[in-house]
């Protein structure tokens, strides 16, 4: 504890109050009078403090598991004045689920935000899990919470190495689809042993060729060297295959004796929106399988599909999802469309279109919403 940390808490105190209101001004003022108020005893010896701070914090949550609310925040609130980040992060917890108080998202952030700013680990991953998945989706609350796990990862941590290859690989929040730099960083964490890594690591793998993987684990194995980038990792060396059928799609493209429909297919291939051809097998196409028509899935979660826009409200979905179907027909017209409730957000809804017959349609498909101003993540089967 000491002049920088009574200071800090001033700043933020003047700083929050005037952006959120009455409710953060009475917290603050409480822990800003808390620390001016705090027993000397705690200034004396740095290992004692840290004794009795860690017996005092045990204490508070037996208060408050035990249904004395009141009492453990009270004892929770005086020592994060004091500047202790385990407190601080507690209290972030207690407005985030809103334990004895209202619920308030604004003060849970603004606690393990300050937490993380004393290095608590724990506070800096709820801090990046708020401000991504429930925050306003605005660019710079986006980029504080990629920050914020781009810097743990850096440091080893395995969780988060795992969100930032899950977001890189799928392209969400606005971030350019970066599969190898996503497998990568999915793969170092699967090899740690990080449980929701290891099970998509497997799925990853199955989707990228042997060069693609090769550069991906590389990447993965020198992370505290290579860094992070804003350009896409080795991305020619997923683009350069092309799935199997794609490729005896093109063969059988070649065979056609109508030029003029051949060229027609080809080009809308190239736009990634044939799923399917109309045309009846001509003869001598015998290496041309019949295309099994388009279904509309029961199950969104097994097949290739595609989340476009951010979660929003029903009627904000079928806004977009009218808006999208009349403009991009090129890109969706033969994908079947629906409304899905929101995983992540409750109460919230995302647009799906699909399905694809893979990673490479997805990618190209999203490449075009994308280019006409709509947010797109691909999604492989789960």
């Amino acid at each position: 504890m000491n002049q920088e940390i009574t200071s800090l808490f001033r700043v933020v105190r003047i700083t929050i109050s005037e952006a959120t209101g009455a409710l953060v001004v009475i917290v603050m003022l409480a822990v800003s009078f808390a620390f001016e108020k705090a027993d000397a005893s705690y200034l004396q010896s740095e290992e004692g403090e840290e004794t009795a701070d860690e017996s005092s914090i045990q204490a508070a949550l037996e208060y408050i598991r035990n249904g004395e609310i009141d009492q453990g925040a009270f004892i929770l609130q005086r020592l994060a004045g004091q500047g202790n980040a385990e407190s601080l992060y507690h209290m972030g917890e207690l407005f985030r689920l809103g334990i004895g108080r209202e619920k308030a998202d604004g003060v849970a952030v603004m606690y393990f935000r300050l937490a993380s700013t004393l290095g608590h680990k724990r506070a800096s991953l709820s801090l990046a899990n708020m401000l991504f998945f429930e925050g306003d989706s605005s660019e710079k609350t986006i980029a504080e919470a990629l920050s914020v796990w781009q810097t743990l990862a850096l440091e080893g941590d395995i969780e988060s190495m795992y969100m930032l290859g899950m977001i890189y690989w799928n392209g969400e929040a606005g971030i350019g689809q970066d599969p190898v730099r996503g497998y990568g960083l999915v793969w170092r964490a699967a090899q740690a042993g990080y449980t929701d890594a290891v099970q998509n690591e497997l799925t990853m793998r199955s989707l990228l060729n042997a060069e693609a993987r090769d550069a991906a684990m590389k990447y993965g194995n020198s992370l505290d060297v290579a860094g992070f980038s804003d350009e896409p990792l080795a991305l020619d060396l997923v683009v350069a295959e092309a799935e199997p059928d794609q490729a005896a799609e093109a063969g059988a493209s070649d065979a056609d004796t109508d030029g003029s429909e051949a060229s027609g297919q080809e080009t809308e291939a190239t736009d990634g929106a044939e799923l399917a051809q109309d045309d009846p097998v001509q003869d001598g196409e015998t290496e041309k399988a019949v295309e099994v028509p388009l279904v509309k899935p029961d199950d969104w979660g097994s097949v290739w599909r595609l989340e476009v826009g951010f979660a929003m409200s029903e009627v904000e979905v079928r806004r977009l999802q009218s808006m999208i179907n009349q403009t991009q027909q090129a890109s969706v017209g033969k994908l079947f469309s629906d409304i899905q409730p929101s995983v992540t957000r409750p109460g919230l809804f995302r647009l799906i279109y699909g399905p694809l017959r893979g990673m490479h349609q997805a990618v190209n498909t999203c490449v075009s919403l994308k280019r006409a101003g709509h947010d797109c993540s691909a999604r492989a089967p789960e």
